[in-house]
């Protein structure tokens, strides 16, 4: 008896690591399949996407466009969508474009697909390049150049809030909340950066002459370089108002 439990407890466990074996050997299988797979798709995963039919089309009447009026810097849209039989355009080889017309910012092209012909209505803008942040800034963070892109606009979506000049934007600073990268710059959401705040000590500064004198103020409101504040002497609460010189020090003159 003791020897038959033996044998079948021996029998248990080769069965036990052949079923082991047997598991692994599958999975080693199906990571196998899965990792060829992914070798023979490789260049379909990194492959850009084609591009849009109405882009094609687009892109092939600016090109006629830009022949006939030397021009590259503007913006074109479709004034309705496409036919459903032009959505199948994979390449501008397949566009001939019979007629270019031009009213205004108003264009009308003719193109000839596969032998049928179409009327393509749109309109033409201005495109303007416009200062948009290529980073998260935030408040307190100086504006750099380095920290400014250039992006596309039509002229018709430019309103009279937006910073349209980076000179506009270098040196200042976001205030409230931080400005987004690739978003347009609104005049309200900068300002110079603070010097001086309120509340908080700042030098005195006092020259006239050769003379020269110093000492210590709370500053009665925020300032920045170049502005007058307010600045009350902390002994003689007298104030006085002053030129914001640099970092927490006011010029009194002389």
């Amino acid at each position: 008896m003791i020897f038959r439990g033996i044998k079948n407890f021996i029998i248990l466990d080769d069965f036990l690591a052949f079923e082991k074996t047997f598991e692994m050997t599958i999975w080693r299988s199906f990571l196998r399949v899965i990792f060829i797979s992914l070798l023979l798709n490789i260049p379909t995963l990194f492959a850009d996407e084609p591009p849009a039919p109405e882009e094609i089309v687009l892109k092939t009447i600016r090109e006629q466009y830009n022949e006939s009026e030397a021009q590259k810097d503007v913006i074109m849209t479709l004034e309705k969508e496409l036919p459903e039989s032009l959505l199948t355009i994979t390449s501008p080889q397949e566009i001939q474009v019979d007629e270019f017309t031009l009213n205004g910012n108003r264009f009308l092209a003719l193109l000839k697909v596969k032998n049928e012909s179409y009327e393509i209505k749109g309109k033409i803008e201005d495109v303007l390049m416009m200062p948009v942040a290529n980073r998260v800034i935030k408040p307190g963070e100086i504006i750099a150049e380095e920290d400014l892109d250039l992006k596309e606009i039509p002229e018709s979506a430019l309103k009279n809030y937006m910073v349209t000049d980076a000179k506009d934007l270098i040196g200042f600073t976001p205030k409230g909340r931080p400005l987004v990268p690739e978003q347009f710059i609104k005049t309200s959401q900068i300002g110079k950066n603070k010097d001086v705040h309120k509340g908080e000590l700042v030098t005195l500064q006092y020259k006239s002459g050769s003379l020269s004198i110093s000492g210590k103020g709370k500053a009665l409101e925020d300032g920045s370089l170049g502005d007058m504040v307010r600045v009350m002497n902390p002994q003689s609460k007298r104030e006085v108002q002053g030129i914001v010189t640099g970092t927490n020090e006011v010029s009194l003159g002389g």
